[in-house]
């Protein structure tokens, strides 16, 4: 059914900038040889798509902008 790539997950939303210094930091706090980080853009109309189970909450970051 898929690959079970979770470990520990985060939600967040980011401007391009601090995408940028999120990315350069994560970089210089993993092992790239044992670590890995998946960052998955997900756009506005992707987001409204979203199911959620249980008592997840998407709605304090729900991201604006453009659909994909």
């Amino acid at each position: 059914m898929g690959d079970r790539i979770q470990r520990s997950v985060f939600v967040c939303t980011f401007s391009p900038d601090t995408l940028a210094e999120s990315r350069q930091r994560l970089a210089g706090m993993i092992d790239a040889t044992t670590d890995a980080v998946h960052i998955l853009p997900v756009c506005a109309a992707c987001w409204s798509k979203m199911i959620v189970l249980g008592q997840a909450d998407r709605e304090p970051d729900s991201p604006t902008g453009q659909p994909c």
